[in-house]
């Protein structure tokens, strides 16, 4: 069938060959479903790549803070440092943004929605929860290891985060 006569019988044809529908939302593709992946990935590669980073970055300086043994209390440290003030005031926040702007469509109309108060307690707080939940036993296990071998198993951890994310941010309703 020609494309012409594809789009005469189906008027939603060309919303289905978008990522996104008219809301910016992201939508299940029928025409290009190989597109929506290729877009998601554009996103999540860079995206995880320098929180990644960032962990990196934590981690060393944490190292640096408490020392580089795994004795009882420099672990409880790094945890409470990692999951309390890292993840409420950087990591939580910015992942809940930038996926909920990209499941928007990447538009600028309504951006400040995401630096109120409202937003941080109806998307953050729940996220943390989730957040919890995951990464205080992994960041417990992974500072009780020698530290050449925390950020390569971290790695395998986000791995499993980034699913459980993603999921997360695609079924969210409606972003306050």
């Amino acid at each position: 069938m020609a494309y012409d006569e594809l789009s005469q019988k189906n008027p939603n044809h060309l919303s289905k060959a978008r990522c996104c529908d008219d809301s910016g939302r992201i939508v299940a593709t029928t025409a290009l479903p190989g597109f929506c992946a290729a877009a998601n990935l554009l996103f999540t590669v860079p995206f995880w790549c320098a929180m990644g980073i960032a962990v990196d970055v934590l981690y060393r300086v944490q190292a640096v803070w408490f020392g580089a043994y795994a004795t009882f209390p420099v672990v409880v440290m790094k945890v409470l440092v990692d999951q309390f003030v890292y993840n409420p005031l950087f990591a939580a926040p910015c992942t809940a943004v930038l996926y909920d702007w990209k499941n928007r469509g990447y538009g600028f109309h309504g951006l400040g929605d995401f630096f109120t108060t409202r937003y941080y307690r109806n998307v953050v707080v729940p996220t943390l929860f989730a957040t919890w939940g995951v990464w205080i036993p992994i960041v417990s296990i992974l500072y009780s290891l020698p530290s050449l071998l925390q950020i390569p198993l971290f790695g395998l951890a986000l791995s499993m985060w980034v699913m459980i994310y993603t999921w997360m941010s695609e079924r969210r309703v409606d972003p306050p």
